[in-house]
């Protein structure tokens, strides 16, 4: 885990942490514990610093945990198909998965990012991906059959992402074909399917998800078109594990 990673950690509970109280616990001068400050805050995260108390979130941040979610998943189901990674920032969480495939990647192998830094949505477009807001997660699935046999699973997965976020509570959200979900025009999530394969098979398919939960306002800026998050909708925050 990075410097970046762990000073998130131990400010994400919101509780005033002196700069010195950091940079012991991390073995950093304090003016390399400013730099890290100073990092998360280009990257969409509010840290508030008051002189004679330190630095502090605006707001605490749930950073994702692998065994939580794991947790999560048996209390709905016995079993997962595959092996969960949780990174702290990767290009692209289905350029990850590609890769993996080509060695040792199982079926049903999931990858989620806390953010990406060349996220893809679809026709080359930016996914924006600020740190620890969202949801950015990818799946790796196999196929027996070719890829003209599976022209409705683009369709599937999104109505599967669209009935999720029904069960949250965000009944109005609708889906724009072939795979954006929106809320009143503006989007909430969106879903990016990659096959390789012969005509006849086998295929591999990744399947990306995107679901913005809290937009930072240094996020909004670098969106180019309407876009809305869970905890906006709902006037809450999610618990994004």
């Amino acid at each position: 885990m990075g410097k970046d990673a762990q000073i998130l950690a131990i400010l994400a509970g919101g509780r005033f942490c002196s700069g010195q109280e950091l940079a012991k616990q991390l073995g950093l001068s304090r003016s390399a514990v400013w730099k890290v400050i100073q990092n998360l805050q280009s990257r969409g995260i509010e840290v508030f610093a008051v002189q004679g108390k330190g630095y502090r979130l605006a707001q605490p941040i749930e950073l994702l945990a692998k065994d939580h979610i794991h947790q999560n998943i048996a209390a709905r189901r016995e079993t997962f198909p595959g092996k969960i990674e949780v990174l702290w920032e990767i290009d692209s969480t289905n350029r990850y998965l590609s890769q993996q495939s080509v060695s040792s990647g199982a079926a049903g192998m999931t990858c989620l990012a806390e953010m990406q830094s060349a996220g893809r949505g679809r026709r080359g477009r930016t996914w924006v991906s600020p740190l620890g807001g969202n949801i950015y997660l990818s799946q790796l699935w196999k196929f027996n059959g070719g890829p003209a046999q599976l022209s409705g699973l683009s369709l599937a997965a999104a109505v599967a992402v669209v009935r999720v976020i029904h069960q949250f509570g965000v009944k109005e959200a609708r889906l724009k074909w072939p795979n954006d979900v929106l809320v009143s025009g503006k989007k909430l999530a969106g879903i990016l399917l990659e096959m390789t394969g012969e005509s006849n098979g086998p295929t591999k398919v990744i399947a990306g998800v995107g679901i913005n939960v809290r937009l930072p306002e240094i996020a909004l800026q670098e969106i180019d078109q309407p876009v809305t998050s869970l905890q906006s909708l709902l006037g809450r925050s999610i618990e994004r594990n």
